[in-house]
């Protein structure tokens, strides 16, 4: 139970995190606010997930233009859980 609990806790922190992070174009600052929220939310998912390659995804998404709609931490969070998304080498 506690398990599917925490489960549950960090899909809801990585939906929000995409939500967040996709929100920046609502201020007109785009790629300002991009780039300042993009190494937050690469810590966040390192630090949820211990993935540094998930985090390193979350950061290029949030820096590069025209990216924010990718749901960087969300999809960390169905790999982290389910696997198959990135593959270990």
């Amino acid at each position: 139970m506690a398990e599917t609990i925490k489960k549950i806790g960090k899909l809801g922190i990585s939906v929000v995190m995409d939500i967040v992070g996709t929100a920046s174009y609502l201020f007109g600052l785009t790629e300002f606010l991009d780039l300042i929220y993009a190494p937050i939310q690469a810590g966040m998912i390192y630090l949820l997930y211990k993935d540094e390659r998930w985090a390193a995804i979350a950061l290029a998404e949030e820096a590069l233009p025209y990216t924010d709609i990718i749901p960087s931490a969300t999809l960390a969070w169905v790999d982290h859980y389910y696997g198959g998304i990135l593959q270990k080498a």
